[in-house]
């Protein structure tokens, strides 16, 4: 949905996921929605990177996952990489990441967390799950309901 208010498809997107444990600060990334969240965007043709300053490599296809033991390697969230991204995904609000830097250097962000709180809202270019007009899932396909 974020993609789509910018006439963007997820096929092809430059999307840069941010955050891969499964919760701020550990390096632990057991039942981490992240690898789940990558599967789908890689599924759907993203051209998807990470970073995540505790988890250097992040192994996919794990767990009857469909992505034949991929492996990404994480890459710093600079200027550069935000630059590269078309939107940037915050999964695990690290507080290494400078949130209000990344909002401001990002040209879409979808937020996971609420990571980016108030100042993610005024920003105007931020999309959070589960809050006015994206409560579904904008990551996933939509049905509707019978």
């Amino acid at each position: 949905e974020a993609l789509n208010s910018r006439q963007k498809s997820v096929k092809g997107a430059r999307i840069l996921v941010l955050g891969v444990t499964y919760k701020a600060d550990v390096e632990d990334t057991r039942n981490s929605p992240a690898t789940h969240v990558i599967e789908l965007l890689l599924g759907m043709g993203a051209d998807v990177g990470y970073s995540d300053p505790y988890v250097s490599r992040l192994h996919l296809g794990e767990g009857g996952r469909p992505s034949n033991g991929r492996r990404l390697d994480s890459v710093p969230a600079d200027p550069d990489n935000l630059n590269w991204a078309d939107c940037v995904v915050i999964i695990t609000p690290h507080n290494l990441f400078y949130l209000p830097g990344i909002v401001s250097r990002a040209s879409l962000v979808v937020d996971t967390c609420n990571g980016t709180g108030s100042a993610g809202e005024a920003a105007g270019k931020v999309f959070k799950l589960g809050v006015g007009d994206v409560a579904r899932d904008a990551l996933e396909p939509s049905y509707d309901d019978p």
